[in-house]
């Protein structure tokens, strides 16, 4: 709650969970689908689950709306009813992205607030006493920031309000314009942490009493990886092939999250729980990180529907052991509006 006292440190307790988020664009509706079938059997808000709850890009959207106990089959509907509006093709937009970033911000603060609800994301992180922790990348420092809520951080925690921390992850190298706060420009997260349960893990260590080895961390993925022959050798790319046919911006995400995924599962072992999908060839060709159309909500929600039931048959054990943990949190989780775009 707003003004409550949480410099006291909190009661560490054997388990540690932790919530990892991936970036994506629109593939981050197969996210919201894949935590609302979580949350349902759950049968209580995840929020109440985990420890912390990390989010990259879009996953800094949806982290917000977990952190802030907004149901996640309402995330999942205002996503899939507003994400769309995130990428309109813009007029002229292939002439656009030659001179400045392929989509306007606009779209994507409001489509945020309406998401999220406008008092929601009008508060400071270090407001929020939810454990919330979100990954940019300063432009300006040429650094990571891991902009961390009061839940999380106490007195560390980041001034950023929740919008802007929110925009400063989601601004993607050519698809949207970098966003300044005050001195400092920030851009997407992904292009270091597309994938942030290492961030996670290494500011669970350092900010609180956590184990290591008492760390459990649940990943969820964006269906991004391909087929292992996604990236065919180009021959001698030039500069405009790497950044228009070659997608290279999605090459480093794609790269990244690869690594951060095999490291943390060599670090915690079977302690470490990733849920992402690999699309077929044809289902590929109807998802991007900017294809937002009917065609990819089906066979979003169809990845997520197969992933969830696959894990259910094959790691029930794993997946229930994550849904009947409670959090080590003695604060209550700000919701400073039970208003969303849904309602």
């Amino acid at each position: 709650m707003l003004g409550q006292d949480t410099q006291a440190p909190r009661v560490a307790t054997p388990r540690f969970q932790i919530l990892a988020l991936s970036g994506g664009g629109f593939r981050g509706l197969y996210t919201t689908k894949v935590l609302a079938k979580l949350e349902q059997r759950a049968k209580k808000p995840l929020a109440d689950i985990f420890d912390l709850i990390a989010g990259t890009s879009v996953g800094s959207i949806i982290a917000s709306g977990l952190a802030l106990k907004i149901p996640a089959d309402e995330i999942a509907h205002s996503f899939e009813t507003h994400g769309k509006c995130i990428f309109k093709p813009p007029f002229l937009g292939f002439v656009r992205q030659w001179i400045s970033a392929k989509y306007a911000q606009d779209p994507l603060r409001n489509s945020i607030i309406k998401i999220l609800g406008a008092e929601n994301v009008s508060v400071s992180l270090n407001e929020i006493d939810a454990p919330l922790l979100i990954t940019a990348v300063s432009q300006t420092l040429a650094e990571t920031v891991p902009m961390a809520s009061r839940g999380f951080a106490s007195i560390k925690a980041s001034n950023q309000l929740l919008l802007d921390a929110i925009l400063s992850s989601s601004a993607a190298p050519g698809y949207f314009p970098p966003h300044t706060v005050g001195n400092e420009v920030f851009v997407d997260g992904g292009l270091v942490a597309n994938a942030p349960e290492l961030v996670a893990v290494t500011q669970a260590l350092s900010m609180t009493a956590a184990d290591i080895k008492n760390l459990h961390v649940l990943s969820i993925g964006t269906v991004g990886n391909r087929k292992n022959d996604q990236h065919r050798h180009p021959g001698s790319p030039g500069i405009v092939k790497w950044m228009m046919s070659r997608g290279l911006f999605q090459l480093t995400l794609s790269a990244q999250e690869r690594m951060a995924v095999e490291q943390c599962s060599s670090l915690l072992d079977d302690r470490y729980c990733r849920l992402d999908q690999v699309p077929t060839d044809e289902q590929s060709r109807f998802l991007g990180l900017d294809i937002a159309n009917d065609s990819a909500c089906k066979i979003l929600t169809s990845l997520a529907e197969d992933t969830v039931n696959s894990a259910l048959q094959n790691d029930r054990f794993r997946i229930d052991g994550f849904l009947s943990h409670n959090t080590t949190r003695s604060v209550e989780t700000l919701r400073t509006s039970t208003k969303t775009a849904s309602s």
